[in-house]
């Protein structure tokens, strides 16, 4: 989880290990964080708040606070997501990172986002 300065919402990345809980705020209630690997699992295939899945790559302050287990389904393959005109991000599918590795494939995709 990371937090966005002056916002309410923690971007979701892969954690480093299988299992964790920790304990949230002043009331020390416990959060179980969870992933599930396949292969090296270096990239979220998907997400589960309390057994729903998540359709966006962030969850709210509010959201956690009241979340009892985050499960992560990690797997070797990128996922795409896409800004709708709503504001909301939502889950395209694989990245096609055949033009390149995906560093490159990033700096073009900024490039393309400036020159809009």
């Amino acid at each position: 989880l990371y937090p966005i300065m002056g916002q309410d919402i923690y971007l979701l990345l892969p954690p480093a290990f299988e299992e964790t809980t920790v304990r949230l705020g002043q009331t020390g209630r416990p959060l179980s964080l969870r992933s599930r690997r396949r292969g090296a699992g270096r990239y979220i295939a998907g997400v589960t708040v309390d057994g729903v899945a998540l359709d966006r790559n962030w969850v709210g302050h509010a959201e956690l606070l009241a979340t009892q287990v985050l499960e992560f389904d990690l797997s070797d393959d990128a996922v795409r997501w896409e800004l709708q005109p709503d504001g909301e991000w939502m889950r395209r599918g694989p990245v096609d990172f055949a033009e390149g590795d995906a560093q490159s494939w990033l700096y073009r995709w900024v490039d393309s986002r400036q020159r809009r």
